[in-house]
């Protein structure tokens, strides 16, 4: 997790989240392990959250900064006592972090008398390629609460935002017809009725790259590079990746290990 603030309008901050870390066994331990739900704040009525998610959300909320010592809440409580201007906050993120920067949201809506005694802040979430992080009921709750403060973004064929409903997974089938791994995520879905926030958020279209016959390649393809070209960042991921590999030269020339860091 990393927080930056505008340094023209300094009450404005975005706290972004990371991606999955693919060599990371705590990273996809948080992506895959949907059950058993975890009810939202202990609360039933408010829907249930995927196991992985939540915990996903513990280490967030539990993150210390190495300088201050500081929680994300302790951080956002200093801040707002600084400025007289209500605090202006993003949370955004890829992926794993297209799960969690919603979760993290609602938390911070929730629990917003304890950092901003004033609830003046504005809290908005734009989260990108997130699978879904709750079932039918937490869905509904968290778009009653932040669903117009919210900008979901997607591709239409990237399989991550797909899952984990089986009826989105479904249509999957018939853009990857040889991912055998479809047919049994829905067969593993069936009964936990997961549904995405923003349902009526449109997806940017894309197609299949003809150029990328490798299944695997293409489905990293959808879930990359097809944001970058969306955001007309390539520049910027460029010159990224060039520092990356300046400070790392034996990471990947893939993007397997950092490519959702967006």
């Amino acid at each position: 997790m990393y927080v930056a603030q505008n340094n023209t309008n300094p009450n404005e901050f975005v706290i972004a989240i990371a991606g999955t870390f693919f060599k990371s066994l705590f990273d996809l331990f948080e992506d895959f392990w949907l059950i058993p739900l975890q009810s939202w704040g202990g609360v039933r009525e408010k829907g249930d959250i995927a196991y992985g998610s939540s915990v996903g959300l513990e280490v967030l909320l539990n993150m210390k900064d190495s300088g201050t010592n500081m929680s994300i809440k302790d951080f956002l409580k200093r801040e707002a006592q600084n400025y007289r201007e209500p605090l202006k906050i993003t949370v955004c993120g890829h992926s794993l972090g297209g799960a969690l920067s919603p979760l993290l949201a609602l938390e911070l809506l929730e629990s917003q008398d304890d950092w901003d005694k004033g609830k003046l802040a504005q809290i908005h979430v734009k989260p990108t390629a997130g699978p879904t992080a709750g079932n039918e009921a937490w869905r509904d709750y968290y778009d009653a609460k932040l669903g117009t403060s919210t900008t979901r973004v997607w591709n239409k064929i990237d399989i991550v935002p797909n899952a984990w409903d089986p009826i989105t997974l479904e249509k999957m089938k018939a853009v990857y017809p040889t991912l055998d791994v479809i047919k049994t995520a829905i067969c593993f879905t069936q009964g936990l009725n997961m549904k995405q926030i923003r349902p009526d958020s449109e997806p940017f279209c894309s197609e299949l790259n003809p150029c990328i016959k490798c299944v695997k390649e293409q489905i990293e393809y959808q879930h990359v590079d097809k944001y970058i070209e969306y955001f007309k960042i390539k520049k910027f991921y460029e010159i990224y990746q060039n520092v990356l590999n300046r400070l790392n030269p034996s990471s990947c020339k893939n993007l397997d290990a950092d490519h959702d860091d967006m």
